[in-house]
């Protein structure tokens, strides 16, 4: 019986595989600063008293 190809690679080693798992969780700098803008607008929007309030 013959394999296919694919099973046959060879598999990552450990250091290979902990160099993808720890750059894979790793944000970049823009993601960093849209997750503060997100969280500086909902703050303003949803905030008691604050821009998206009803008015009294």
């Amino acid at each position: 019986m013959d394999y296919p190809d694919r099973w046959k690679q060879k598999l990552p080693g450990e250091e290979e595989r902990r160099r993808k798992a720890q750059a894979h969780w790793r944000p970049t700098w823009w993601q960093g600063l849209g997750v503060l803008a997100a969280l500086a607008l909902a703050l303003a929007v949803f905030w008691p008293g604050g821009c998206g309030a009803p008015p009294t």
